[in-house]
């Protein structure tokens, strides 16, 4: 009779941990579901919340994938690399996604790395902090790593103004930071041979030649590679989105920015061509001196040729 009492016993909770487990997988199930439309209407934090509601109730490895993708939408490196790491951990190595996976995680650490600020100009000898961290004194030719994101830069030298810099770092890039230390009786500053407006003025010649042309091209050969690297980017998001177990975030959006890219790439680098050969065909014919003025502005440079 204690036997049948025990296993009866044994019977009900057996099925009160399958009826919990079943729960948690409906629920984690509508938090993905809700994830997805959050992605989908481009509210990517709120689809990480979601994504990670439904991993601390069902901690399937893609579920970390997806949550990658949405900090890495958002800017957010570090996050994106400690979600990545996480789906390669615990996924299996034969996921037809792991190989992909694991050369997106190759790339986002470069992207880290090649993170940083330079700063140009100042004097020598002054201290450079830069959001609290020491990196040392002037001068630093080569750049400073850090993390994407805001950055405060604080040079410091005694009988001088501080100078006090607020920057943000994209992922991936390098901000040049001009650094113009003012005396504190009020001379003059300390000339650091970087123009004070932030743009230069780039010296073509005095022949006035075709370098114009070699400028445009060479700035439409950028974009074309920029261009190339991005719709390339669109691309690779774009496998294994035939496998129907897999969530494919905007297939039908990533696909038109793709071709967008592509398209693009195209009617640059046959700009960047028609320009080198233009350049080629009036060199030499033109005596009038010619001149470019480049200043940096958002991501790129606006370049006016004055011919």
């Amino acid at each position: 009779m204690r036997t049948v009492t025990w296993l009866w016993i044994w019977g009900l909770l057996c099925c009160a941990l399958a009826s919990t487990a079943t729960a948690q997988e409906d629920g984690a199930r509508e938090h993905f579901r809700r994830g997805e439309a959050a992605y989908q209407k481009g509210n990517y934090a709120l689809a990480i919340s979601e994504w990670e509601t439904a991993y601390s109730q069902d901690p399937r490895p893609r579920i970390q994938f997806n949550i990658y993708q949405a900090h890495e939408r958002l800017g957010q490196l570090p996050q994106a690399v400690e979600a990545l790491q996480k789906y390669l951990s615990s996924a299996d190595p034969d996921d037809p996604y792991y190989a992909d996976a694991t050369a997106r995680m190759a790339a986002l650490q470069q992207r880290l790395q090649a993170t940083g600020i330079r700063l140009m100009g100042g004097i020598d000898g002054a201290s450079i902090s830069i959001s609290g961290h020491n990196w040392g004194r002037l001068p630093r030719p080569d750049k400073v790593p850090v993390q994407p994101g805001n950055h405060r830069v604080v040079i410091q030298l005694d009988g001088y103004q501080d100078f006090v810099a607020n920057v943000v770092v994209p992922a991936g890039q390098v901000v040049e930071v001009a650094v113009a230390l003012v005396a504190l009786e009020g001379d003059a500053p300390e000339s650091t041979g970087i123009p004070a407006s932030g743009s230069v003025q780039i010296d073509t010649g005095g022949s006035g030649d075709g370098t114009p042309f070699y400028v445009a091209a060479a700035v439409l050969g950028a974009g074309a590679l920029g261009s190339g690297i991005w719709a390339l980017n669109r691309s690779s998001e774009l496998d294994g989105c035939d496998d129907p177990d897999f969530f494919c975030t905007e297939e039908s959006a990533v696909e038109t920015q793709r071709n967008i890219g592509f398209a693009l790439t195209g009617v640059l680098a046959a700009g960047a061509l028609g320009s080198l050969i233009y350049g080629i065909i009036v060199d030499g014919d033109s005596g009038e001196a010619a001149s470019a003025m480049c200043a940096p502005v958002g991501l790129g440079a606006n370049c006016q040729v004055r011919f």
